[in-house]
């Protein structure tokens, strides 16, 4: 295991790339940024206590998978998409297997991009009035299946809208999640 401190990774205009049993911790910005990249897989990753974003994928990235991974310790967890770009509409990810534990919110936060997410765990999010674990916005889809949502004291696990900041709402397709603590599945 690998273990950066202080330091991010960033994945620019690149192809066919892993990053797999790294701890990326004590970041000032963020600790994974990938962005305008495709065929990228992050297995087996913990990112713990970054500044900014534990992990954002941006700029038109295609096919990126994020599996196995820890995020932990964050106020903004993860962005997906981000510009009224349209290329970021060609933004493809999967996020499987992942245990998010004690973040605030951004779980992720998917904007305008297209996310498949199975089989995670999200416990302890929301610290905080107005966290949430998952928000998809501005025209985004996201299709989940499965996951468990463990909130600490706030109860929404989805929302299609961030009241005040994105006020255009994605699309949620959701089967199959456990709600407990009194999780709220799905909230506009």
């Amino acid at each position: 295991q690998i273990v950066i401190t202080g330091y991010g990774l960033l994945v620019s205009r690149d192809e066919n790339v892993i990053i797999h049993n790294v701890t990326v911790q004590d970041v000032k910005k963020d600790a994974i940024s990938i962005y305008d990249s495709q065929q990228v897989w992050v297995d087996h990753v913990t990112v713990q206590r970054a500044k900014d974003g534990a992990l954002d994928i941006t700029e038109a990235s295609k096919n990126v998978t994020v599996s196995y991974t820890k995020l932990t310790n964050q106020d903004k967890t993860m962005v997906i998409g981000g510009k009224k770009d349209p290329a970021d509409k060609a933004i493809r990810v999967t996020l499987h297997h992942n245990y998010y534990y004690n973040n605030k919110q951004r779980n992720p936060l998917i904007l305008y991009a297209t996310v498949h997410m199975y089989n995670n765990l999200f416990r302890n999010y929301g610290n905080t009035s107005g966290g949430y674990a998952i928000a998809a916005t501005t025209s985004s889809r996201l299709r989940s299946e499965n996951n468990i949502f463990d909130p600490h004291r706030v109860h929404d696990a989805m929302r299609t809208i961030n009241p005040g900041y994105q006020d255009i709402p994605g699309y949620i397709w959701e089967s199959g999640s456990l709600a407990l603590n009194g999780a709220k599945v799905f909230s506009t």
